[in-house]
């Protein structure tokens, strides 16, 4: 190999290492940001989702309520056309 040849290849090999280390630090300085960001949207949703059922909640056990009910209307027919 000539050496302009591994000169080059030196450089693209530390010019690589550099790179690499300047993504790391860009990672290393952003992730408290992400971590913060996650929090937050982790802390909405939740609020939504609380939100939801009790919005929801009290529908949804009117309606089994009267799911059952009509479970054990049917039920008794049934018993009653068999005796």
């Amino acid at each position: 190999m000539s050496k302009d040849a591994e000169e080059v290849r030196k450089a693209a090999r530390e010019a690589s290492r550099k790179l690499s280390e300047a993504a790391q630090e860009i990672v290393r300085q952003s992730l408290p940001a992400i971590q913060e960001h996650a929090k937050a949207v982790s802390k909405e949703v939740s609020a939504a989702a609380r939100k939801l059922a009790a919005e929801q909640g009290p529908a949804l056990r009117k309606a089994s309520r009267r799911a059952v009910q009509e479970f054990k209307k049917a039920l008794d027919e049934a018993n009653k056309k068999q005796s």
